[in-house]
């Protein structure tokens, strides 16, 4: 939308420069008229003194110097603000500005207007309109080497969009290839004010956590360590082993714990919210004895994790079954996308019922993995953004006739290894595999959900007082596929913003509201603990583009991946 009202407005505003300018002189441009005119118009009285002459192509080029490098600023602000973030962006905006001007120039102006206006005619060459003013093929026949002159242009805009961001060296600053490479893995469908928003804050929300004592890994010199995952166009992510997150995780969680005013409730369940006049006043709970509570709040957050759990095969815990969707649909709050389930590429295959699919990380590829088929032949890019792999993946099995593919850790250097991936190794030596002698088997599995409960930019749902975080939440800031390591960010930087706001508007809880609303529910309707999960995996299920479920050995039911 941008680039498109950019693009008129170039347009209108070098189309009126140029009438303009040949109303007050009709000679203006005379060097791109037919030789023709301009020989006879060098040796006409008042024009003589004007120097007027043939040009060689390189004088003219030495001419349009000036003009050439006010197009390129020009295209690179146009750009910038059109949102071109890398050299592919920025060529293709500025190109397309610029062969919109010049074919507006050219066809409206010069073909439209110019050849059909004798009193704007150099006097005393109307008598050549045909062979000058109305040749339409001389000004049709300057658009090749204009836009030979466009593409270059282009080029080096391309370039100062994709060079200045790199000028910056601060190792927390987030590299602005980041928001291209989000919005690439989320097949441009992502709401691009998240994505900004979550990367700009990116710098801020690692401080906090390398404050509150995440060991994160360091060089040599003590600065952050960088390690890169698939679609990520270059090492950008810090980490923590293999177990990033848990080592989040519990350095919030041991934050929390020091606080005073804050209590923790334990093996606790959220069965539903308090609602009345959708506004949320708190939450019905279920605590480790099975007894039921009613919890007022001024405010409440829903951080109840993705919907894994509702397939056979999944990286999550199996109590992530969707709870918030079901609770969303039952009392009216917007979801968004609730049909973008991630799989992810790799993660340890075995004929063994596990509880949860164990992941070989993406950063495993990252550092130089390779995956390969039945023949041990390498058959892909394995950097490729997560769905586009695990479609490649499924292809090569079916191909091979195999329910896996062979995932090769012996290219990286073992020192690396060791130091990186140690939960991955110690996995796969209990399963029988040793990755330092031989490949290990791998499957997609049900990964991510990008979908969730809509909420806006503080992480506020279409309810009053209602918020949601995490893989709860859809934002849109991952669009149609997630990349690789933004869920812990994207997790941090809205959950902060929900809090910050919440603390700005106040915790003042209209305890007469919410005790009306607490009265109005019946603990007796959530009494039936197996008869509250069928209903809301049903509503969960629902809410997932209406999948069709099944029922395995032990009647629990999942949605086939």
């Amino acid at each position: 939308m941008v680039l498109a009202v950019e693009i008129i407005v170039c347009c209108l505003i070098f189309g009126i420069y140029r009438v303009i300018r040949i109303k007050r002189d009709p000679a203006y441009k005379i060097s791109n008229m037919p030789e023709k005119l301009q020989k006879k118009v060098m040796h006409m009285r008042g024009y003589r003194n004007r120097n007027i002459r043939i040009m060689t192509d390189w004088e003219k080029f030495v001419k349009k110097l000036p003009a050439l490098i006010f197009w390129t600023i020009a295209l690179v602000i146009l750009t910038s603000i059109a949102g071109a973030t890398s050299f592919s962006t920025g060529f293709v905006f500025a190109l397309l500005i610029w062969m919109a001007v010049l074919l507006f120039l050219e066809l409206v102006v010069y073909c439209g207007w110019y050849a059909h206006t004798p009193k704007v005619w150099i006097k005393g060459t109307e008598d050549m309109a045909k062979k000058t003013y109305t040749n339409y093929a001389h000004y049709i026949g300057l658009i090749p080497q204009r836009a030979l002159m466009g593409i270059v242009v282009a080029i080096i805009v391309g370039l100062v969009i994709d060079v200045i961001p790199r000028l910056d060296n601060n190792n927390y600053s987030p590299k602005y290839t980041e928001i291209e490479d989000t919005l690439k893995a989320g097949h441009y469908e992502n709401d691009r004010e998240s994505v900004g928003i979550m990367i700009n804050s990116s710098p801020e929300v690692v401080k906090d956590l390398v404050s509150y004592g995440a060991d994160f890994a360091r060089n040599d010199d003590g600065s952050l360590a960088y390690t890169r995952e698939g679609a990520h166009s270059h090492n950008r992510i810090i980490f923590h082993e293999d177990v990033t997150g848990k080592e989040i995780t519990s350095t919030l969680l041991a934050q929390v714990k020091k606080l005073s005013n804050v209590t923790l409730m334990e093996y606790t369940t959220m069965v539903d919210i308090i609602e009345r006049d959708n506004k949320c006043y708190g939450a019905i709970i279920r605590k480790q004895d099975g007894t039921l509570e009613k919890v007022t709040a001024a405010y409440t957050v829903m951080a109840c994790g993705g919907v894994g759990g509702l397939y056979r095969f999944s990286t999550n815990f199996r109590h992530l079954t969707g709870d918030s969707l079901a609770i969303a649909k039952k009392h009216g709050i917007e979801l968004k996308n609730p049909d973008y389930v991630q799989i992810h590429p790799t993660t340890f295959y075995t004929k063994k019922h596990e509880d949860r699919s164990f992941l070989i990380s993406e950063s495993v590829r990252g550092e130089g993995a390779k995956l390969l088929d039945k023949n041990m032949n390498r058959f892909v890019d394995e950097l490729l953004p997560r769905d586009v792999l695990t479609g490649k993946i499924r292809e090569q099995m079916k191909k091979d006739g195999t329910d896996f593919v062979w995932e090769d850790l012996r290219t990286i250097p073992r020192d690396e290894l060791v130091s990186h991936f140690p939960n991955i190794i110690e996995h796969c030596k209990e399963m029988g595999y040793d990755v330092f002698k031989e490949p290990i088997p791998v499957v997609p599995a049900q990964h991510y959900f990008m979908g969730g409960v809509k909420v806006n930019h503080h992480s506020r749902t279409s309810m009053e007082s209602l918020y949601a975080v995490g893989e709860t939440a859809c934002n849109g800031v991952h669009g149609r596929n997630r990349l690789a390591s933004n869920s812990l960010l994207e997790s941090l930087v809205f959950a902060k913003r929900a809090a910050g706001q919440m603390a700005e508007l106040g915790f003042l809880n209209d305890e007469i509201a919410a005790k009306k609303a607490a009265d109005s529910i019946d603990l007796a309707d959530y009494s039936d603990e197996k008869a509250v999960e069928r209903e809301y995996r049903k509503l969960a299920m629902e809410a997932i583009e209406g999948r069709t479920s099944v029922e395995n050995e032990s009647g629990v039911t999942y949605i086939q991946a």
